[in-house]
Protein backbone atom coordinates (compact mmCIF):
# COMPACT_ATOMS: atom_id res chain seq x y z
CA UNK A 1 0.00 0.00 0.00
CA UNK A 2 2.48 1.92 0.87
CA UNK A 3 4.22 1.43 -2.60
CA UNK A 4 1.30 2.71 -4.48
CA UNK A 5 1.07 6.30 -2.31
CA UNK A 6 5.02 6.53 -3.03
CA UNK A 7 4.26 6.28 -6.72
CA UNK A 8 1.28 8.50 -6.48
CA UNK A 9 3.28 11.47 -4.77
CA UNK A 10 5.75 11.02 -7.33
CA UNK A 11 3.23 11.63 -10.17
CA UNK A 12 1.49 14.47 -8.83
CA UNK A 13 5.24 15.64 -7.80
CA UNK A 14 5.78 15.54 -11.94
CA UNK A 15 2.72 16.86 -12.70
CA UNK A 16 3.00 19.77 -10.82
CA UNK A 17 6.25 20.60 -12.08
CA UNK A 18 5.72 19.97 -15.35
CA UNK A 19 5.38 23.05 -17.93
CA UNK A 20 1.72 22.09 -18.76
CA UNK A 21 0.62 22.68 -15.19
CA UNK A 22 2.62 25.90 -14.45
CA UNK A 23 0.84 26.93 -17.61
CA UNK A 24 -2.47 25.58 -16.85
CA UNK A 25 -1.79 27.17 -13.32
CA UNK A 26 -0.98 31.09 -14.59
CA UNK A 27 -4.71 30.74 -16.39
CA UNK A 28 -6.90 29.65 -13.37
CA UNK A 29 -9.05 33.25 -14.04
CA UNK A 30 -11.43 32.31 -16.43
CA UNK A 31 -12.08 34.00 -19.33
CA UNK A 32 -14.84 36.11 -19.80
CA UNK A 33 -17.12 37.55 -23.42
CA UNK A 34 -20.47 38.83 -23.90
CA UNK A 35 -22.19 39.26 -27.28
CA UNK A 36 -25.32 41.49 -28.07
CA UNK A 37 -28.84 39.31 -29.12
CA UNK A 38 -29.17 38.63 -32.80
CA UNK A 39 -25.45 37.95 -33.13
CA UNK A 40 -22.36 35.23 -32.66
CA UNK A 41 -20.48 34.43 -30.03
CA UNK A 42 -17.36 32.29 -30.62
CA UNK A 43 -14.66 30.92 -28.37
CA UNK A 44 -11.40 29.78 -28.95
CA UNK A 45 -8.54 28.60 -27.42
CA UNK A 46 -5.34 29.17 -29.02
CA UNK A 47 -2.42 26.88 -27.30
CA UNK A 48 -1.08 23.88 -28.70
CA UNK A 49 -3.49 21.15 -27.46
CA UNK A 50 -5.94 22.96 -24.87
CA UNK A 51 -9.90 22.90 -25.07
CA UNK A 52 -12.79 25.19 -23.64
CA UNK A 53 -14.46 23.96 -20.41
CA UNK A 54 -17.63 26.76 -19.56
CA UNK A 55 -17.37 27.65 -16.05
CA UNK A 56 -20.78 29.90 -16.50
CA UNK A 57 -23.35 31.20 -19.08
CA UNK A 58 -26.50 33.01 -18.74
CA UNK A 59 -28.54 34.15 -22.24
CA UNK A 60 -30.60 37.43 -21.01
CA UNK A 61 -29.65 40.24 -18.73
CA UNK A 62 -28.00 40.93 -15.27
CA UNK A 63 -25.92 44.01 -16.19
CA UNK A 64 -28.12 47.52 -17.14
CA UNK A 65 -24.60 48.73 -18.73
CA UNK A 66 -24.14 45.43 -21.43
CA UNK A 67 -26.10 46.21 -24.78
CA UNK A 68 -27.80 49.41 -24.20
CA UNK A 69 -30.63 49.50 -26.36
CA UNK A 70 -34.08 51.23 -26.99
CA UNK A 71 -35.77 47.54 -25.67
CA UNK A 72 -35.94 47.54 -21.57
CA UNK A 73 -32.81 47.41 -19.84
CA UNK A 74 -33.91 48.04 -16.92
CA UNK A 75 -34.93 44.06 -15.97
CA UNK A 76 -31.54 42.99 -14.49
CA UNK A 77 -32.83 39.88 -13.02
CA UNK A 78 -33.79 37.83 -16.88
CA UNK A 79 -31.96 33.95 -17.04
CA UNK A 80 -33.01 31.20 -19.57
CA UNK A 81 -32.37 28.41 -17.01
CA UNK A 82 -30.80 26.13 -19.96
CA UNK A 83 -28.13 28.73 -20.33
CA UNK A 84 -25.10 27.11 -19.30
CA UNK A 85 -26.08 23.26 -20.55
CA UNK A 86 -26.78 24.59 -24.11
CA UNK A 87 -23.46 26.15 -24.43
CA UNK A 88 -21.70 23.37 -21.98
CA UNK A 89 -23.00 21.16 -24.84
CA UNK A 90 -22.06 23.14 -27.68
CA UNK A 91 -18.38 23.79 -26.63
CA UNK A 92 -16.85 21.79 -23.70
CA UNK A 93 -13.99 19.63 -25.45
CA UNK A 94 -13.79 21.51 -28.40
CA UNK A 95 -11.07 24.31 -29.38
CA UNK A 96 -13.32 26.10 -30.54
CA UNK A 97 -16.86 26.61 -30.63
CA UNK A 98 -19.71 29.08 -32.17
CA UNK A 99 -23.12 30.26 -30.59
CA UNK A 100 -25.98 31.85 -32.43
CA UNK A 101 -27.40 34.49 -29.81
CA UNK A 102 -30.98 34.89 -30.09
CA UNK A 103 -34.16 33.41 -28.49
CA UNK A 104 -34.46 29.49 -30.71
CA UNK A 105 -31.16 28.41 -29.24
CA UNK A 106 -32.22 29.07 -25.82
CA UNK A 107 -35.21 27.71 -26.09
CA UNK A 108 -37.68 30.73 -25.67
CA UNK A 109 -37.50 34.21 -24.62
CA UNK A 110 -36.84 34.57 -21.04
CA UNK A 111 -38.19 38.43 -20.27
CA UNK A 112 -39.48 39.52 -23.74
CA UNK A 113 -39.09 43.03 -24.00
CA UNK A 114 -35.77 43.02 -22.44
CA UNK A 115 -32.69 43.54 -24.30
CA UNK A 116 -30.92 40.58 -23.89
CA UNK A 117 -26.87 38.99 -24.57
CA UNK A 118 -24.94 35.83 -23.77
CA UNK A 119 -22.73 36.43 -20.87
CA UNK A 120 -19.70 33.25 -20.86
CA UNK A 121 -16.94 32.99 -18.50
CA UNK A 122 -14.61 29.69 -19.30
CA UNK A 123 -11.80 28.04 -18.95
CA UNK A 124 -9.11 27.27 -21.89
CA UNK A 125 -7.07 24.05 -20.39
CA UNK A 126 -4.49 21.27 -21.78
CA UNK A 127 -6.47 17.99 -22.46
CA UNK A 128 -3.31 16.00 -22.07
CA UNK A 129 -3.84 16.61 -18.30
CA UNK A 130 -6.08 16.38 -15.12
CA UNK A 131 -5.05 19.82 -13.05
CA UNK A 132 -4.94 18.60 -9.47
CA UNK A 133 -5.61 22.43 -7.76
CA UNK A 134 -8.90 23.29 -6.72
CA UNK A 135 -10.17 26.28 -8.60
CA UNK A 136 -13.11 28.72 -7.12
CA UNK A 137 -16.01 28.75 -9.87
CA UNK A 138 -16.56 32.50 -10.45
CA UNK A 139 -19.83 34.12 -10.56
CA UNK A 140 -20.41 35.84 -14.03
CA UNK A 141 -20.38 39.27 -12.49
CA UNK A 142 -16.83 38.68 -10.73
CA UNK A 143 -15.14 37.24 -14.17
CA UNK A 144 -16.46 40.90 -15.75
CA UNK A 145 -14.19 42.47 -13.34
CA UNK A 146 -10.80 39.77 -12.69
CA UNK A 147 -10.94 37.68 -16.10
CA UNK A 148 -7.64 38.08 -17.57
CA UNK A 149 -9.18 38.48 -20.98
CA UNK A 150 -12.65 40.29 -21.32
CA UNK A 151 -14.15 40.55 -25.06
CA UNK A 152 -17.46 42.02 -25.44
CA UNK A 153 -19.03 42.21 -29.23
CA UNK A 154 -20.89 46.01 -29.71
CA UNK A 155 -23.86 47.03 -31.93
CA UNK A 156 -22.26 48.43 -34.63
CA UNK A 157 -20.17 45.02 -35.09
CA UNK A 158 -17.02 46.39 -33.88
CA UNK A 159 -15.34 44.22 -30.90
CA UNK A 160 -13.83 45.77 -27.58
CA UNK A 161 -11.52 43.50 -25.66
CA UNK A 162 -9.44 43.99 -22.90
CA UNK A 163 -6.59 42.07 -21.35
CA UNK A 164 -4.89 42.69 -17.70
CA UNK A 165 -1.26 43.49 -17.36
CA UNK A 166 1.10 40.75 -18.02
CA UNK A 167 -1.27 38.53 -20.04
CA UNK A 168 -1.23 38.05 -23.89
CA UNK A 169 -3.72 39.55 -26.58
CA UNK A 170 -4.87 37.38 -28.98
CA UNK A 171 -6.79 38.86 -31.91
CA UNK A 172 -8.67 36.63 -34.97
CA UNK A 173 -10.32 37.41 -38.15
CA UNK A 174 -12.27 34.92 -39.74
CA UNK A 175 -13.37 34.61 -43.53
CA UNK A 176 -10.90 36.49 -45.18
CA UNK A 177 -11.42 39.66 -43.02
CA UNK A 178 -8.40 41.35 -41.87
CA UNK A 179 -7.71 43.70 -38.28
CA UNK A 180 -8.99 47.34 -38.39
CA UNK A 181 -7.61 48.42 -35.37
CA UNK A 182 -10.23 51.65 -34.05
CA UNK A 183 -8.52 52.59 -30.59
CA UNK A 184 -6.32 51.23 -27.92
CA UNK A 185 -5.22 52.25 -24.15
CA UNK A 186 -2.59 50.77 -22.19
CA UNK A 187 -2.46 51.75 -18.82
CA UNK A 188 -6.13 52.28 -16.31
CA UNK A 189 -9.28 54.67 -17.00
CA UNK A 190 -11.44 52.77 -14.37
CA UNK A 191 -11.43 51.28 -10.70
CA UNK A 192 -13.21 47.96 -11.75
CA UNK A 193 -11.62 46.31 -14.57
CA UNK A 194 -8.90 43.98 -13.83
CA UNK A 195 -8.91 45.12 -10.22
CA UNK A 196 -6.10 44.70 -8.29
CA UNK A 197 -6.81 46.01 -4.35
CA UNK A 198 -2.69 45.93 -3.58
CA UNK A 199 -1.97 48.06 -6.45
CA UNK A 200 -2.35 52.15 -6.53
CA UNK A 201 -5.80 52.50 -9.21
CA UNK A 202 -5.20 56.08 -10.92
CA UNK A 203 -7.75 55.92 -13.25
CA UNK A 204 -6.31 58.85 -15.37
CA UNK A 205 -3.40 56.15 -16.67
CA UNK A 206 -2.90 56.58 -20.71
CA UNK A 207 0.16 55.61 -23.20
CA UNK A 208 -0.66 57.89 -26.18
CA UNK A 209 1.78 55.35 -28.35
CA UNK A 210 -0.79 52.53 -27.36
CA UNK A 211 -2.66 52.84 -30.54
CA UNK A 212 0.49 52.81 -33.13
CA UNK A 213 2.01 50.31 -31.07
CA UNK A 214 -0.83 47.89 -31.51
CA UNK A 215 -1.26 48.66 -35.26
CA UNK A 216 1.84 48.29 -35.83
CA UNK A 217 1.56 44.45 -34.78
CA UNK A 218 -2.06 44.08 -36.24
CA UNK A 219 -3.24 46.38 -38.50
CA UNK A 220 -3.98 44.44 -41.82
CA UNK A 221 -3.15 40.88 -40.48
CA UNK A 222 -6.15 38.18 -39.97
CA UNK A 223 -4.39 37.30 -36.30
CA UNK A 224 -1.73 38.87 -33.95
CA UNK A 225 -0.69 38.47 -30.47
CA UNK A 226 0.44 41.34 -28.23
CA UNK A 227 2.23 40.94 -24.67
CA UNK A 228 0.73 42.86 -22.36
CA UNK A 229 3.75 44.35 -20.46
CA UNK A 230 5.48 47.75 -19.42
CA UNK A 231 8.50 46.61 -22.01
CA UNK A 232 6.20 46.72 -24.94
CA UNK A 233 4.58 49.89 -23.58
CA UNK A 234 5.41 52.62 -21.73
CA UNK A 235 4.98 52.40 -18.01
CA UNK A 236 3.71 56.01 -17.55
CA UNK A 237 1.88 55.00 -14.29
CA UNK A 238 4.62 53.13 -12.24
CA UNK A 239 2.68 51.24 -9.35
CA UNK A 240 -0.43 51.48 -11.01
CA UNK A 241 -2.20 47.68 -12.23
CA UNK A 242 -2.63 48.63 -15.78
CA UNK A 243 -4.94 46.54 -19.27
CA UNK A 244 -4.67 46.81 -22.78
CA UNK A 245 -7.63 47.80 -23.66
CA UNK A 246 -8.76 47.83 -27.80
CA UNK A 247 -11.41 48.09 -30.28
CA UNK A 248 -11.26 46.64 -33.56
CA UNK A 249 -13.36 45.77 -36.95
CA UNK A 250 -12.69 42.97 -39.16
CA UNK A 251 -12.94 44.06 -42.06
CA UNK A 252 -12.65 42.72 -46.27
CA UNK A 253 -8.93 43.53 -47.06
CA UNK A 254 -8.24 46.68 -49.38
CA UNK A 255 -7.05 45.23 -53.04
CA UNK A 256 -3.34 45.34 -53.52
Amino acid sequence: MNIYIVVLLCIISDSLASPIFKRWQRQVSALYTSVCDNKQMQLICFGDGEILRIESANYGRTDTQLCPSRLDTTNTNCSAENSFQIVSERCNGKDECRIPVNTGVFGGDPCPETEKYLEVSYFCETAAITPFSTVTTPSLAAARTTAATQLVTEEDGSFFTVVCENNQMSLTCFDGKVLKIVYANYGRTDEITCNSEEQNQDTNCRDPNSLQVVQNSCENNAACEIEVNNDVFSDLCIGVFKYLAVRYKCVIPSPS
